[in-house]
């Protein structure tokens, strides 16, 4: 029984472990990109929900005291600079699947269609 691997297997064996490492960063990168989205769109969310609650009290609150709804313009203008940085975010999303779709075709894979499936990145947000 062989005990030592030849100089080959060894070398072949580390590229396969290369090649898997390579592979695995493109995958992580876009992940955390498409986690950050997910996190922009959240905040995105809150703030239209306080928007909302705003929208709500301001008849009272004009009935009551006048307001001019300066709350409800910073908050207006927070959705649509996090809606900038969505859609920035959005197209190194873009990159980064574009650079995980060539390393896989580097590396002799050449089906995509699970890739799409599991990494989709959003349409594009307009401002409010």
């Amino acid at each position: 029984m062989k005990t030592e691997k030849s100089i080959d297997e060894v070398l072949q064996e580390e590229f396969l472990r290369e090649r898997a490492a390579v592979l695995s960063r493109a995958a992580e990168k876009l992940t955390r990109t498409l986690d950050l989205l997910s996190r922009i769109e959240e905040q995105i969310s809150r703030d239209a929900e306080a928007m909302e609650c705003l929208n709500h009290d301001e008849a009272d609150r004009k009935a009551v005291s006048g307001g001019d709804g300066i709350g409800k313009e910073m908050i207006l203008e927070q959705i649509n600079r996090n809606i900038d940085y969505f859609n920035k975010t959005r197209e190194n999303a873009k990159i980064d699947y574009y650079y995980l779709i060539v390393t896989r075709e580097a590396l002799g894979l050449r089906k995509h269609h699970w890739v799409e499936e599991l990494y989709s990145i959003p349409s594009k947000k307009k401002h409010i």
